[in-house]
């Protein structure tokens, strides 16, 4: 699962470009600006663009940019097969997705998946065990983001509602200074015909921003519903809470949330970066998901539960009557 977990969020890499930061990345839009490309790069881009989105399969991705070299479009130098690069002639060896995905990942900016171990439930002996997954860390991906795009686009707020403004401009008030501004989606993912399974993700969103940029959503994690427990979520949030925690302070972790050395193979890009200072600052501002996700992650009452779920009163379900209700709404 955890090695499922890594390579789902590697091939969600691909869809984001760094060059076209923020602007580029809305839901129905390319991830590429056409207009500053000739013909040769628009090809290239295309290609890469819906493999990415999972329009095109790793094979036949890889052979048409195979044809597309052959043909003498010389932007595809780095993604061509080595058989083609070779002799000309193209093999299959039934490995073309990895190696594309691999390919098209060599120059990418992201510093890659934060692996720790989180306390899921154990398939067969149904109880709470320790497994690797991998997450996405938002002090990262905001840095990279604002390092290769406007940081002052990432600072605005006129998107945000009553409620998240006003605890902006606190944290600004306590702090002295400007924040960038990010919130937190939760919500439960489908995954085949019959719902049956469904993964549960989570997301972070930049609510300050308006028009295109504020249907903006990246991945953090995404965990399959059958092994998420209270302590999963316990433990993930941990892990995010150490993340906002060097979003808002501008600074780069010294050591894993835990408090322990960065490990060797996973995290020695991040041991490069410690003593550096972010490239904006930033505060979560919201927390968004239906009630079953708050139920089931902020321990918020269900709709069923005997003590009332109200926020507004103290009506229990016991207390309550349908057609009185339906009464009063036709008064």
């Amino acid at each position: 699962m955890a090695r499922l977990l890594y390579m789902l969020t590697r091939f969600l890499a691909l869809t984001f470009f760094v060059g076209c930061a923020i602007g580029m990345m809305a839901k129905n839009r390319k991830n590429y600006d056409p207009s500053h490309m000739d013909a040769e790069e628009r090809l290239r881009a295309n290609m890469c663009d819906l493999y990415s989105q999972n329009l095109l399969s790793g094979k036949r991705a890889q052979e048409l940019m195979d044809d597309a070299y052959s043909a003498g479009n010389d932007n595809f130098r780095d993604l061509v097969s080595r058989s083609v690069r070779a002799t000309g002639k193209r093999n299959t060896t039934g490995h073309e997705a990895r190696d594309l995905r691999q390919k098209m990942l060599k120059s990418s900016q992201w510093l890659g998946a934060y692996w720790c171990e989180v306390r899921c439930m154990h398939k067969r002996k149904k109880n709470a065990t320790k497994q690797w997954v991998a997450i996405w860390l938002p002090h990262e991906l905001l840095d990279c983001i604002a390092d290769h795009s406007i940081a002052d686009k990432m600072l605005e707020r006129d998107g945000l509602d009553p409620s998240s403004l006003f605890h902006l401009q606190e944290c600004e008030s306590k702090a002295g200074q400007t924040f960038a501004t990010v919130g937190l989606w939760g919500d439960g993912v489908p995954v085949n015909w019959d719902r049956s399974e469904s993964i549960e993700t989570l997301a972070i969103s930049f609510p300050g921003q308006t028009g295109a940029n504020r249907n903006v959503r990246i991945p953090l994690v995404g965990m399959s519903k059958k092994q998420c427990c209270d302590e999963t979520w316990e433990d993930i949030f941990d892990v995010l809470q150490w993340s906002f925690g060097h979003c808002a302070n501008g600074t780069w972790p010294a050591e894993r949330h835990d408090g322990q050395n960065w490990h060797k193979k996973t995290d020695r890009h991040r041991a490069k970066q410690v003593g550096r200072q972010l490239a904006v600052k930033a505060v979560l501002v919201e927390v968004r998901g239906d009630w079953e996700f708050f139920a089931r992650v902020f321990g918020f009452p269900r709709w069923n539960t005997k003590r009332g779920c109200c926020w507004r009163c103290k009506t229990t379900p016991s207390e309550g009557n349908y057609f009185l209700f339906c009464n009063h709404l036709l008064d």
